[in-house]
């Protein structure tokens, strides 16, 4: 891991200096520690009315800010009080404004990216892709929601995240500097009516993306596990790509959700369990293999612009950050006045790149 001097913390600059998170062979990212602001945690209270009608154990999710699945463990982990500073700063990550940056029917359309890491969301059709995304990235309506399976139609890259400093002599001579830190890249639903080319051309931008970083799989807990789920499991192990699996729409099962989410889990991991042999080296040694199994509420976007990390958000957000590279360092800055939480505060300054 890599560190350089940051600014002091009552900098009044928003902008922080990435360190690459590619491979030695390929990065050509500069050599300094990410600079952000530091910030204070936020509890998880409500911004506006919640939905009418929400039952217990809706609220109940609404409320929660991680909601992780363990194997061996019936009940979802709860956040310890360590990790509390971590998914505020994750939360505050992702309050930047995001925008769309291209849409790619192939994988020639997509641009060189050479600096900024890339994190591709997977799922089958309807599985709440684009909910997922518009809360993942605050709430705001950046992708469109349809009830009809087969909405996105191309492999569409959003930048979220604050501006990264990158030296002018790392940009390559015509292209314009970045604006984001992090690119999420939302893909086709895979399962109905899909293409013939669009498994080929998931596992080719699998397989040659420099900057890709990881998926994120998401499986939603209202539906059986598919034979395209099983599928993808495996194109994810083959390609060596970092995985994170959500299970989207938790509530939808009822009271009983923790037991189907729990069941949903065990099928994962006796899939994940048998890919040994379709699985590269790394994958199999666990180095690159499924990082987690959260779950978040259903009108996840709803939710999050109301209880910002609520709905199991926060969880997810803290370890796509994890995923794409991010890391928390060993300073901690005191937090002088909150009643909310009365512990250390992590400052922004202190998320760097793992090397």
């Amino acid at each position: 891991m890599q560190r350089i001097k940051s600014p002091p913390l009552d900098s009044d600059s928003n902008d922080w200096e990435p360190v690459g998170p590619g491979t030695p062979e390929t990065s050509t990212a500069p050599n300094r520690s990410d600079v952000l602001k530091a910030q204070k945690p936020k509890p998880t209270k409500p911004k506006g009315p919640l939905p009418k009608g929400i039952k217990p154990h809706q609220q109940v999710l609404f409320q929660s800010e991680s909601i992780c699945f363990k194997k061996g463990l019936e009940s979802p982990v709860d956040v310890p009080k360590e990790d509390k500073p971590p998914l505020a700063a994750a939360g505050k990550f992702f309050e930047e404004d995001c925008q769309i940056l291209y849409s790619a029917e192939s994988l020639y359309h997509h641009p060189q990216n050479d600096h900024v890491p890339e994190i591709v969301v997977l799922g089958a059709s309807n599985a709440g892709k684009s909910s997922f995304l518009n809360a993942l990235t605050g709430g705001e309506d950046i992708a469109k929601v349809s009830h009809k399976p087969g909405k996105t139609t191309t492999m569409n890259a959003y930048g979220t995240g604050p501006r990264p400093k990158i030296a002018k002599e790392l940009v390559r001579k015509g292209d314009v500097p970045p604006k984001h830190s992090l690119i999420l890249m939302d893909t086709p639903g895979y399962g109905f009516r899909s293409q013939e080319d669009w498994g080929k051309t998931i596992l080719k931008y699998l397989n040659v993306r420099k900057m890709l970083r990881g998926a994120v799989l998401l499986m939603p807990a209202d539906k059986k596990l598919q034979e395209t789920d099983r599928w993808m499991l495996r194109t994810l192990a083959r390609s060596n790509t970092r995985t994170l699996i959500v299970i989207t729409k938790a509530d939808k099962p009822g009271e009983r959700w923790q037991e189907a989410c729990r069941n949903l889990h065990d099928q994962i991991q006796d899939i994940i369990g048998g890919l040994s042999a379709h699985s590269a080296p790394s994958w199999r040694e666990g180095s690159s293999r499924v990082l987690g199994v959260y779950a978040t509420a259903s009108k996840i976007a709803f939710v999050s612009r109301r209880l910002g990390n609520g709905g199991g958000i926060g969880g997810v957000r803290l370890a796509v950050l994890e995923m794409a590279g991010f890391s928390l360092g060993e300073k901690i800055e005191k937090q002088a006045e909150t009643k909310a939480y009365s512990g250390k505060v992590v400052s922004f300054d202190d998320i760097v790149w793992k090397s």
